[in-house]
């Protein structure tokens, strides 16, 4: 079955290469018909040069006319001869015409296109580091930079406390070891909330159901990523295959420039929603013990370095 929104979604992404390609196809075909019609053009001019002569010649009284040949009739005969020449001219190079014209209005349109598109990138990155800036700066002002440092790598401090019989007194004592391990701080750093609020695809306290889910979504849109022509994939890609429903214009313009590109050596050649450990194929432990929803971290990097820096 062909699917027609996917078409039409790739055929809105590539709009501006679509029209400034066929816009300069156009404008080539148009010049090398012009150029065509150019060697042609000679039959009219030739036409209008002959009825000229014979109107100039009526006019002198070389034609042996069966009346006189009046002014008022010799202005009107030139004038009908340069009103059918250049009628015919405006006929002859209409195909050609049209077409240079069609065809820079495709290229004009394409190039805008391409430009609104980028400024609207630029802008995006723009908000998207003040807010990155806005939020690092309040936590750290806060909490300081290392507890920083611990929330942005997915990090948290676990103390374990333990009494301990000394064997000779007899006393208790208390033994503090504190550990740095994976986990779930209070500020979550992720990219996507999956929980049944934000996504409709969400199960219920049905982990395993679940993880399946993102397990298949993960295999489905690496493979896209390999199929694709451009070698890209966005986080609006991914966003709609889990079925996120929250999605504002201002979080469709963030998640668009980032994603995965399997022609940049700095971005990964597959996607990792941040939920399953990849040495056992398994939930990380802390997504065990949620119920209400997973966070999920996407191992994306920006597509538009020179946009994003």
């Amino acid at each position: 079955m062909i699917n027609l929104s996917g078409i039409l979604f790739a055929l809105k992404a590539h709009a501006p290469a679509i029209l400034t390609i066929g816009g300069t196809v156009t404008m080539l075909g148009g010049a090398v018909i012009g150029v065509k019609q150019t060697l042609t053009v000679d039959e009219i001019l030739n036409e209008y040069s002959d009825n000229v002569k014979k109107i100039e010649d009526a006019h002198n009284g070389l034609l042996d006319t069966s009346r006189p040949y009046t002014e008022e009739e010799y202005k009107k005969d030139k004038w009908i001869q340069r009103r059918k020449t250049g009628w015919g001219l405006i006929k002859h190079y209409a195909l050609p015409a049209g077409m240079l014209i069609v065809g820079t209005g495709m290229v004009l349109k394409g190039h805008g296109m391409n430009t609104n598109r980028i400024i609207g990138l630029g802008a995006a990155l723009t908000a998207k580091e003040a807010s990155e800036k806005h939020l690092v700066d309040g936590v750290i002002s806060e909490f300081g930079k290392e507890a920083y440092d611990k929330i942005r790598n997915g990090l948290i401090e676990v103390t374990d406390v333990e009494d301990v019989v000394d064997e000779e007194t007899g006393e208790y004592t208390t033994k503090k070891e504190t550990s740095i391990v994976p986990g779930s701080s209070a500020i979550d750093d992720c990219d996507i909330w999956f929980s049944e609020n934000t996504c409709e695809t969400f199960r219920p306290g049905q982990l395993l159901v679940n993880v399946n889910f993102l397990k298949r979504v993960q295999s489905d849109q690496t493979s896209r990523l390999t199929l694709r022509k451009d070698g890209i994939v966005s986080e609006l890609d991914v966003a709609r295959a889990i079925g996120y429903v929250p999605m504002t214009k201002e979080e469709k313009q963030k998640m668009i420039v980032r994603g995965w590109n399997r022609n940049d050596p700095e971005s990964d050649h597959f996607i990792d929603l941040g939920i399953i450990d990849r040495s056992t194929g398994e939930p990380f432990p802390w997504i065990n013990n949620r119920a209400d929803g997973y966070p999920l971290r996407f191992n994306s990097t920006y597509l538009y370095k020179k946009a994003g820096k």
